[in-house]
């Protein structure tokens, strides 16, 4: 279910709501660092969907593996317990490989990894905007969203995220 565009509930019907204090929005773009991620606007009828503000982070040039580094975003979770990281990405051909890890890390600490990939068929069909998660156990206070990906280059429409939402 998408409210407002961003996944609140996975599946087919809403959940339940058990505490909402942590609700924090975080473009991908402010993880760009000009070199490994790089801000590219809205590609125009490529895809039926909008990214919010009209870009998106793009990971598909290929980069020296000196300037190939971690991106990080940092967060505050407001209250401690169970908490989801959603990312919005944008699908691909299953012919462009677009791999990339995303992790919450909190005092030094990798909670969660996961490694994915924009041209997965079961993340449904190319060339549009889907999202997925990542849950973790966060104390309150400072976490880190970080994301990483190989130094090769992909298809220019592959690693290429619109937005994070923290609940």
């Amino acid at each position: 279910i998408e409210v407002d565009q961003i996944g609140l509930f996975a599946g087919p019907s809403l959940g339940v709501v058990r505490n909402n204090s942590d609700f924090l929005v975080v473009e991908a773009e402010d993880l760009a660092d000009g070199k490994a991620w790089k801000v590219r606007p809205h590609y125009e009828s490529w895809y039926p969907d909008l990214p919010s503000g009209m870009k998106m982070l793009s990971g598909a040039d290929a980069v020296a593996e000196a300037d190939n580094r971690p991106v990080s975003k940092t967060v505050t979770a407001l209250a401690p317990g169970s908490h989801r990281l959603w990312l919005r990405l944008k699908t691909s051909d299953p012919v462009n490989r677009g791999g990339f890890t995303i992790s919450l890390r909190q005092n030094g600490k990798t909670l969660v990894s996961k490694e994915m990939d924009d041209s997965d068929s079961s993340l449904g069909p190319p060339h549009h905007l889907t999202w997925l998660s990542l849950d973790a156990n966060l104390a309150a206070g400072a976490a880190e969203i970080v994301l990483s990906r190989p130094s090769n280059g992909a298809s220019w429409v592959s690693r290429t995220m619109d937005l994070f939402v923290l609940t």
